[in-house]
């Protein structure tokens, strides 16, 4: 059986659809045996698809804009979508049910700055009509960074992508104030990128589209969202959710 290895930018239940592709079979129905890995903090999952380390990647769609900014063609092209909206949310410290996005003038608000998450963030705020300069934005560092600058005190409100809001609220540290997904709308996001050449030979000629088609169908099922063969990716995560 074939063997090739998966990498993920970054790893969370946003991704659920390729984690499932992983865990619910479908690559061994294929022919494939896998492994997986997550990129280090800060490296795009991008580079070991360059080096050879990884067959498939996950990746943003934004991946190709700074390459195309300079002229020159991206690296990868991506074959399939693992999904359309934004996965962040704005939590705040307290309970807002009539929560605006005006609030976040003059607050205090930990952001994530990565390239495409802080994209979002001000193209959100825009479609809000809010002024994003009366934003306190901080920067508290990387995902694990900001979730405990939070936790510790930090900031009014705290941008985040899910599920770790979802665990600031099951935990009583936060309440989920809005989602950026609904404010931005659909979107090309997070895909799957390899070398379309070299990924055909691999596949010995065979689309890896069929593969994903399947994962996302079991994913929608309600009975199988929380399915353990997944779950076992997130140990001690969503504790008491």
């Amino acid at each position: 059986m074939a063997k090739i290895h998966i990498q993920f930018t970054l790893f969370s239940a946003f991704y659920s659809p390729l984690i499932s592709t992983m865990t619910g079979n479908f690559l061994s129905e294929e022919g494939f045996d896998y492994e997986w890995s997550v990129a280090e903090p800060g490296v795009s999952a991008l580079e070991a698809l360059s080096a050879g380390t990884a067959q498939v990647v996950q990746s943003t769609i934004s991946q190709g804009f700074s390459s195309l900014e300079k002229g020159d063609p991206p690296t990868a092209r991506h074959f399939a979508l693992i999904n359309n909206m934004d996965g962040f949310f704005i939590t705040g410290r307290d309970r807002d049910d009539n929560f605006n996005w005006a609030s976040l003038e003059g607050a205090e608000v930990l952001v994530h700055h990565g390239g495409q998450p802080m994209t979002m963030f001000k193209y959100a705020c825009q479609k809000a009509g809010i002024d994003i300069s009366k934003i306190k934005i901080i920067d508290a560092g990387n995902a694990k960074e900001m979730d405990a600058a939070f936790r510790d005190g930090q900031g009014q409100y705290i941008h985040q992508q899910g599920p770790a809001p979802q665990q600031l609220e099951a935990d009583g540290v936060g309440h989920i104030a809005a989602a950026l997904g609904p404010m931005v709308g659909a979107c090309a996001f997070p895909a799957l990128p390899p070398y379309l050449i070299g990924c055909n030979q691999m596949m010995e000629g065979r689309s890896a589209l069929p593969m994903l088609a399947p994962a996302t169908i079991w994913h929608q099922h309600p009975l199988r969202t929380s399915h353990p063969r997944r779950n076992r990716c997130f140990p001690g995560s969503m504790r008491r959710c």
